[in-house]
């Protein structure tokens, strides 16, 4: 990559445009060429240009707060703002630089411009390819990315390949190891290294705390070992083999139970039955009497139809006459309404003819008035658009007063700024050498107070380190008294532990007792097993013999009730075949009476004789009574036929009932006959099995089943090999306990080794750093003594500074305060002296138009004011017509009053005839209300007279038959009510034939051995006993999904923490090799290697600046620099020993070395520019250094030297004049010899 061109215009102190062409003459064939000028003239601005058209950044802004502002320049920027750099006043400013890359030529530009509002906008970018004019201005990130790419570096890359970074290396050689790394890394870019190591370090310590809280886990999980998880699992299956056989007994006793209370529930189930058929029978008897009084309420029931139509009779008659008096009043009414209907159609007439009257007087007025209107209107429009010119005109007369005003003052303004500024120039004419030399003393002050930093730092460091060293050391000591008392520790654990070992037994005594407990455990359940087995074959055989007897009696039960039903079979048809007789007996007689009746009462003739009875007086309820009688006997007969035969059907219903019960019952008991039968084989041989099983369990431990207290000599046994187990498995524990102690112990030795060598290595490493940051303060101090001489003599000599420029607070505010406030005085001079004559001119045209518009508003006002006096003249005339109303005001309100009239006449015109209308209907309703009260008046007395005949012959009163009308729902409920009496007796009565016969049925099942006390003793027993089994097996069951648990988590565990070391160990190796807390191994190592080649690099430039000299890496040190003395035979020195100039050689070296490291990634840098520097070389060393920098130019390199050093002026023929024309303006010139 080479640079063509650099341009710009209005960048700091370069405010004219300038064009440095490296591809014309003298630039073209000069190997090596200077920049020089004044101090603060803008040298370096040529290479911000370059850095802004490139990448947009200047190599000179540093870091800065986020928040830092600059003041003073017109515009809010941050400290880091590269738009600062246009120079103040300018409009807009730019930076242009063409390169070539692999043959093809570029054009980069950077630009900035001012908005109207004085506000700088946003920068601009382009990129263009000058090949085939490709290209144009983009995105700011967009042609950043373009121009990496190209090049192939980044920013930073650039800088420390183009611009040679001695100044730097300076402080590079002057750092400490740990310093010198860092600076190293800053200037290759290289961080990456410093953050691997920080990053594998971190990962290392995350991962090994990681395994150490799996470990930790692991070993807090502590299960049973086998032979402890066999014993449980064995009284395991004891327990659930106990809980099966206690479960088996208390379902039997609870079955007992069941039947028991069954038996219980079914008695008292009859005798509440009984109770019930007792009760209904009662309410039966009770409820005669009503049974009568509802026969009397049928009979009321007959007339209340009668009654009935009487009262509405009566009701309807008194309504008509009510009517008639309202048929009437309402005639009154409509007879009024007419005559006030006739009053007002007259007066509405005569009002509508008074209003045409007045309407046709009017007419003349309102065509007077109209024409009036429409010249008044034409004249007020004239007057509104007078008034619009006049207001226009007034308007542009108060622009023009305050332009003229405005132009005036600026005039003034400027007039006055130009005097004052002036005046301040001549009264600080001081100021300009500090502002020609403000580059030099801002450097002076930003070194003076670094070094104070610096030296306030390192002062504070150098007390810590020391403060820190006596820490340690003590640290350090106890260190080592605690790694011995470790040593101590884990001897006497030890000793402990081979002690615990000896009182221990050994494992095999232990498996016997396990093995002799487990036989032992077995006894107690094959013992159970035997005493449960004999027991359930007694109480199988008890319970064959019962059903064996209840098979008997069923029997004998079903053959009774066969017998019984067997009779019933045979007497049925009979009494089937007379009730239907006698049925049909009752249906024919009651038929004939009814028939004679009707015959009889249709003969009788009302004063004759009756042919049955003789009497002239003819009693028809008599004669009816009289042939019922007969008819009653008969249907009495039938219905006590029908009922016995009913009876005899239900109890031959309930014999199959019974039948179908005993069947099932006998062939259930054949069955469980059968059943008990097996069963009670099954249990024989269950019992001589459980006794083969016993005299096996006790001869294996040495027992004779027979013995007298089996339970006793088998408790007393266990209770011994217990006791044994016990008391080894404490020793064992207690040597458990032992080991992991005397492992802690060796753990904490261990940790004390680590402790008491980490303590003795940082001891040695504060100590160096004491001496190293000792040094330091040294060196330091010895600069500031510099610097401060160098201030001393440029600052004290200004006004006001005769008590030395340490009084000032901030120097260095103060300094830019003063260069800043004479920049912008020059800057104000030039601004009002040029902007004078143009405010002068514009004074002089914002009088003229002032004047104009005086004269047009003049003219306007005498215009306006005769056409406003014709207007007031007609207004006058049209004041007195239609009282001032307007025309179309007046004809509204007449049309309106016309058409009101009009409607009023008409409304009152329809009004008349409604009411005659209504007046004729009202008189025809008043006949006719009174003919409908007159005939309901008739047929109420008819009703009164029947219903009296009616009431007389039924000897009933009208309160009853009120009554009966009254309550006709209650007589249908106390029917029903009746009826469900009747119907509440026969369901009790067969309700309690059911519970009997389920009585019966359950006396006739399976009757349990054990009932009453016995049984809820018992079943206490065997709920105590269950319990007991369940308690027993629930704790076991605990204890084996407790340790099924741990065994499981720690399996898991354990898996896990071998994918960890499997996913660790790459990890731990990388922490091992590369990591730490703060990346500092990984990155001495990388820097070391960085540093080797840099060295390499550096010799080669070396060896042409300064042949005596060569630098090689120490061995004391990492980052440890010596330089070797081909004059003296190859000794080897350091750094420190070197004169300024040599030091600046070695500096030039490794800046050298570092811009060919920099552009060893596949791209070449042919452009190269040192910044000062030279001042403190020798004439020869200056010669040397000059000599290898035009070698350069034979690699294909140009170099360009910045510097106000006079002699390198002289030797250097091609230069880029800087020169200075006034304090903040520069221009720049190329010259040549």
């Amino acid at each position: 990559m080479r640079i063509l061109a650099i341009r710009g215009e209005n960048l700091a102190s370069l405010e004219a445009p300038f064009d440095i062409d490296f591809t014309a003459e003298p630039l073209e064939s000069a190997g090596i060429f200077a920049i020089t000028g004044p101090t603060g003239a803008g040298k370096s601005t040529l290479l911000d240009a370059m850095g802004l058209a490139l990448f947009d950044t200047m190599a000179r802004l540093g870091p800065t707060s986020s928040g830092s502002k600059i003041t003073g320049t017109g515009d809010e920027l941050s400290a880091n703002d590269v738009r600062a750099i246009m120079r103040h006043g300018a409009d807009s400013c730019f930076a242009e630089a063409d390169f070539e890359v692999r043959g093809t030529r570029w054009r980069a530009r950077w630009s900035v411009e001012r908005a109207r509002t004085g506000t700088l906008k946003q920068r601009e970018r382009s990129l263009i390819n000058l090949e085939s004019g490709e290209g144009g201005p983009d995105k700011l990130t967009i042609i950043k990315d373009k121009i990496e790419k190209l090049i192939g570096l980044t920013p930073d890359q650039f800088g420390r390949a183009v611009v040679l970074a001695q100044g730097e290396f300076e402080k590079f050689l002057n750092a400490n190891d740990s310093e010198r790394a860092e600076l190293l890394e800053t200037l290759t870019g290289t961080d990456i290294y410093s953050r691997l190591g920080r990053l594998a370090g971190q990962k290392a310590s995350e991962l090994k705390l990681e395994e150490r809280g799996i470990l930790e886990q692991i070993r807090a999980l502590d299960g049973l070992n086998d032979v402890e998880r066999a014993e449980l699992e064995a009284g395991a299956a004891e327990a659930a083999e106990a809980l099966s056989t206690a479960q088996q007994a208390l379902e039997t006793l609870q079955e007992a139970q069941r039947w028991d209370q069954t038996g219980t529930q079914l008695a008292g189930a009859v005798r509440d039955a009984e109770q019930a058929v007792a009760a209904a029978q009662e309410a039966q008897d009770e409820a005669e009497p009503r049974r009568v009084a509802l026969a009397a309420a049928k009979r009321a029931a007959q007339l209340v139809p009668s009654w009935r139509a009487m009262q509405q009779a009566a009701l309807q008659a008194r309504e008509a006459k009510e009517r008639i008096g309202i048929a009437e009043a309402r005639l009154a009414k409509q007879s009024l309404a007419l005559e006030t209907a006739v009053t007002a159609e007259d007066t509405a007439t005569t009002a509508l003819a008074q209003v045409q009257i007045e309407v046709d007087a009017l007419r003349p007025e309102i065509a007077k008035a109209r024409t009036l209107d429409e010249r008044i209107a034409d004249l007020t429009r004239r007057v509104v658009e007078s008034d619009e010119r006049s207001r226009a005109l007034a308007k542009d007369l108060e622009d023009a007063e305050e332009n003229f005003a405005a132009a005036d003052t600026a005039f003034a303004d400027c007039e006055a700024e130009l005097a004052n500024r002036t005046q301040w120039i001549t009264e600080h004419e001081a100021l300009r050498s500090l502002a020609r030399e403000g580059d030099a003393i801002r450097a002076d002050l930003a070194e003076h107070r670094e070094l104070t930093e610096q030296l306030a730092r390192s002062g504070s460091e150098l007390a810590n380190a020391r403060s820190e060293l006596e820490q340690n050391e003590t640290r350090a000591k106890q260190a080592a008294e605690a790694r011995s008392a470790a040593q101590e520790a884990l001897a006497a654990d030890r000793h402990a532990l081979a002690d615990a070992e000896a009182a221990a037994p050994n494992e095999q005594h232990l498996e016997e007792l396990r093995e002799r407990d487990r036989r032992l455990s077995i006894i107690p359940a094959a013992i159970r097993g035997v005493e449960s087995a004999a027991n359930q074959l007694s109480e199988a055989s008890q319970a064959l013999d019962e059903r064996r007897n209840r098979q008997k009696q069923t029997a004998q039960k079903l053959a009774d009730t066969r017998d019984e039903r067997t009779i019933f079979a045979e007497r049925i048809p009979a009494l089937t075949a007379e009730a239907r007789g006698a049925r049909t007996t009752a249906d024919r007689v009651s038929l004939a009476g009814d028939a004679a009746a009707a015959h009889l009462r249709d003969t009788l003739v009302p004063g004759e004789p009756c042919p049955v009875c003789g009497s002239s007086e003819h009693e028809a309820a008599t004669l009816t009574a009289l042939l019922n009688a007969p008819v009653s006997e008969a249907i009495g007969h039938a219905d006590a036929l029908e009922a016995k035969l009913k009876n005899m059907e239900r109890r031959d219903a309930a014999l199959e009932s019974e039948i179908t019960a005993f069947e099932s019952q006998a062939a259930q008991l054949a069955t469980d006959v059968t059943q008990y039968g097996e069963r009670l084989a099954r249990l024989g041989k269950a019992r001589d099995e459980a006794w083969e099983q016993l005299a096996n369990a006790t001869l294996a431990c040495g027992i004779e089943p027979e013995h007298d207290d089996l339970h006793a000599l088998v408790a007393s046994q266990t209770k011994n090999v217990s006791e044994q187990l016990a008391n080894g498995r404490r020793l064992q524990q207690a040597v458990e306990q032992t080991r992991s102690k005397e492992q802690a112990a060796l753990a904490a030795l261990e940790t004390a080794r680590a402790v008491a060598e980490d303590a003795e290595r940082t001891l040695q490493a504060i100590s160096a750093r004491v001496i190293t940051l000792t040094g330091r303060e040294t060196q330091n101090r010895a600069a500031l003594a510099r610097i401060d001489e160098d201030l001393d003599r440029r600052l004290n000599i200004l006004p006001g500074m005769e008590a030395g420029w340490q009084q000032l607070g901030d120097a260095q505010s103060w300094l830019e305060g003063q260069i800043s406030a004479w920049n912008d005085a020059q800057a104000a001079h030039e601004s009002a002296a040029s902007a004078l004559p143009r405010l002068r001119a514009a004074r002089e045209e914002t009088q003229t138009a002032l004047n104009v518009a005086r004269t047009r508003q003049d003219s306007q006002k005498g215009e306006g004011d005769s056409v406003s006096a014709d207007k007031r003249a007609l207004e006058e005339e049209r004041a007195p017509l239609l009282s001032g109303k307007a025309v179309v005001e007046v004809e509204s309100d007449l049309q309106n009053r016309v058409s009101a009239a009009t409607n009023d006449r008409d409304t009152a015109r329809q009004k008349l005839g409604e009411v005659q209308t209504a007046q004729a209907s009202a008189k025809s309703a008043v006949e006719v209300t009174r003919d409908e009260a007159a005939r309901l008046s008739n047929s109420a007395e008819q009703q009164s007279t029947d219903f009296s005949a009616a009431l007389a012959r039924s000897e009933l009163t009208a309160t009853e038959i009120e009554s009966a009308g009254a309550n006709e729902g209650d007589r249908e409920a106390e029917e029903l009510a009746l009826q469900a009496l009747s119907d509440a007796v026969t369901g009790a009565q067969a309700a309690l034939q059911g519970r009997r016969g389920d009585l019966a049925l359950h006396k006739a099942s399976d009757r349990p051995a054990l009932l009453g006390d016995a049984l809820i003793e018992a079943l206490q027993q065997a709920n105590s006993e269950r319990r007991a089994a369940e308690e027993r097996k629930s704790e076991i069951d605990g204890r084996i999904a407790s340790d099924d648990s741990l065994r499981s988590r720690t399996a898991a565990l354990r898996a896990r923490h071998a994918a960890w070391q499997k996913e660790a160990e790459p990890w731990l190796k990388l922490g091992s090799l590369i990591g730490d807390a703060n990346g500092n191994r990984f990155r001495r190592y990388a820097q070391g290697l960085t540093l080797d080649r840099l060295l390499v690099a550096a010799n080669a430039r070396l060896s042409d600046l300064k042949p005596r000299y060569a630098l090689q890496r120490g061995g004391g040190g990492d980052m440890v620099i010596q330089v070797v003395d081909h004059d003296l035979a190859g000794q080897v020195r350091g750094l420190h020993n070197l004169s300024g100039g040599e030091r600046f050689l070695v500096s030039l070296a490794l800046a050298l070395g570092l811009a060919e490291m920099s552009s060893g990634r596949g791209v070449r840098i042919e452009s190269l520019f040192i910044d000062e520097g030279f001042g403190s070389l020798d004439p020869a060393s200056l010669g040397q250094a000059l000599s290898v920098l035009e070698n350069l130019h034979a690699t294909g390199r140009r170099v360009g030297v910045i510097s106000h050093v006079e002699e390198l002026k002289e030797r250097i023929p091609v230069k880029i004049l800087v020169e200075e024309l006034s304090p903040g303006r520069s221009r720049l010139e190329v010259v040549s010899g």
